[in-house]
């Protein structure tokens, strides 16, 4: 990170990060069509996640950084179940 912005990425592409100080995860958007949006809820400086809407469609996206000796699969796994989880709460709480 260099001014609060990923190395390398040019000033034109979209970046979405999420977290104070250091920053380890990031997306970068470079197609103008699509429109998104950073949960921030589930986002931290280790995860970004994103909704990404495409005409009537919608994609989620993250990214998610992890050290070198973490169990990737199980990590994950337990990421991504969270997300979930949390999301299906959400929507189903009204």
């Amino acid at each position: 990170m260099f001014q609060n912005r990923p190395k390398g990425i040019g000033r034109g592409y979209r970046t979405y990060t999420h977290g104070e100080g250091k920053s380890r995860a990031v997306i970068v958007i470079t197609n103008d069509t699509l429109d998104a949006i950073l949960i921030t809820e589930y986002s931290h400086n280790d995860t970004v996640l994103l909704e990404i809407h495409k005409g009537s469609n919608t994609y989620h996206a993250t990214s998610v950084y992890m050290e070198y000796n973490e169990q990737i699969h199980t990590k994950l796994q337990k990421r991504t179940d969270n997300i979930i989880h949390q999301k299906y709460e959400t929507h189903n709480s009204y």
